[in-house]
């Protein structure tokens, strides 16, 4: 155990931006895959195209400044960052929060061929999000790795909403506009952390 806690540890310390990134940059599928007019594109002195009228775009209204309190362990948002295609409106949910940045986890919908492709792998490497139920009204189910947000949650999840274990990033949340997607409950929050944990000891295989 004690590596993973040391690395854990490292989370919160890291630089700013996506630790998963830095080993698996592409490894996942971005929500859009749409090539810009060549009017919106332009190239640095190095060659790489970047995206230079979104980089200026205002956010739409839903994205908001929020205090540094808001930003709490268990909170689900998006992200408004025309300049970082690789956060730029997809969606997080922090594990821990230290100063103005914190671990945080992707989060995506799947349809059910997406789910059922690696069923195996995807169940160990994912989290359903559920909206807010009874304790006692919970189905627990031996394989799937659920979560439910907060009973005093505005906030709903669609079908198919999962974490992403594998996706890690250290986001400088500070600094963004966020749209507020809801909060896990306490007892969630805790299952989350543990799966994560247990993932870790899988995808490196420590007893």
């Amino acid at each position: 155990m004690e590596p993973v806690f040391l690395w854990l540890s490292a989370l919160t310390t890291s630089p700013a931006g996506s630790i998963h990134a830095k080993n698996m940059r592409y490894s996942y599928q971005p929500h859009d895959t749409d090539t810009p007019p060549a009017s919106e594109k332009a190239v640095d002195d190095g060659g790489q195209i970047y995206l230079q009228a979104s980089a200026n775009e205002e956010p739409p209204p839903e994205y908001r400044d929020r205090d540094h309190d808001w930003f709490t362990p268990g909170r689900l948002f998006r992200i408004f960052a025309p300049h970082d295609e690789e956060i730029h409106e997809k969606e997080f949910i922090l594990l821990d929060t230290k100063n103005k940045e914190g671990p945080g986890l992707l989060i995506r919908t799947y349809n059910e061929g997406e789910e059922a492709a690696n069923r195996g792998y995807f169940l160990r490497s994912h989290v359903s999000v559920q909206n807010y139920q009874e304790p006692n009204k919970r189905h627990g189910n031996a394989k799937r790795k659920i979560v439910y947000l907060d009973e005093y949650e505005d906030q709903a999840v669609a079908s198919g909403t999962f974490i992403e274990l594998e996706h890690t990033y250290n986001i400088p949340f500070a600094k963004y506009r966020c749209v507020d997607c809801g909060v896990l409950d306490r007892s969630s929050l805790q299952d989350l952390r543990r799966g994560y944990i247990d993932w870790l000891k899988y995808h490196w295989s420590i007893d």
